[in-house]
């Protein structure tokens, strides 16, 4: 069974509520990323799920041009959080990886962020939580798949391409 058109519709709401709403709360800085931005908390949260990646690829996954990454990559490697090097494979493109120190700002404000989500979630219980982290994981994942199906034009001028067989996802209601 697939989705109406007006849980579709309440469903975009929600999230446009839930992203207005997180923005809001989350807008005040956690201490451990004290001098540290947000947005390079974030860049350095998508790399430490990699031992390295290239610039150009963050900046296609992260929606954002590679002039305001490489800004944002000096930033993080001027505080020893970030290194970079040459890609051997070709030498215009650098490899970003995370430092020791930017591994454990990262699981500081994490740590910060899991407990004060702890702190918020006091009237539900642990079942409505594991339910919540299912949904929102399967959604994640629709809007990764919809992300990589859809032709983006990628920051270096070339057209880029869609994958040629992404697999298929729908939301479906249990």
């Amino acid at each position: 069974m697939t989705v109406t058109e007006g849980t579709a519709a309440a469903l975009v709401e929600q999230i446009m509520r839930l992203q207005r709403i997180i923005k809001h709360v989350t807008a005040h800085q956690s201490p451990s990323a004290e001098g540290v931005g947000m947005a390079h908390v974030g860049i350095l949260y998508m790399l430490c799920s990699a031992s390295e990646r290239r610039a150009t690829d963050l900046a296609d996954d992260l929606g954002i041009g590679t002039s305001a990454l490489s800004r944002q990559i000096s930033a993080l490697e001027e505080r020893g959080l970030l290194s970079r090097r040459p890609d051997p494979a070709d030498g215009r493109a650098s490899l970003l990886s995370v430092t020791d120190a930017g591994r454990g700002l990262v699981g500081a404000v994490n740590a910060e962020r899991t407990q004060r989500l702890k702190d918020l979630l006091t009237g539900w219980d642990e079942a409505e939580a594991e339910t919540a982290t299912r949904t929102l994981g399967r959604l994640s994942e629709v809007f990764q798949i919809a992300q990589h199906e859809n032709v983006r034009p990628r920051h270096d001028g070339d057209p880029g391409e869609a994958p040629a067989s992404a697999p298929e996802a729908a939301i479906k209601i249990a």
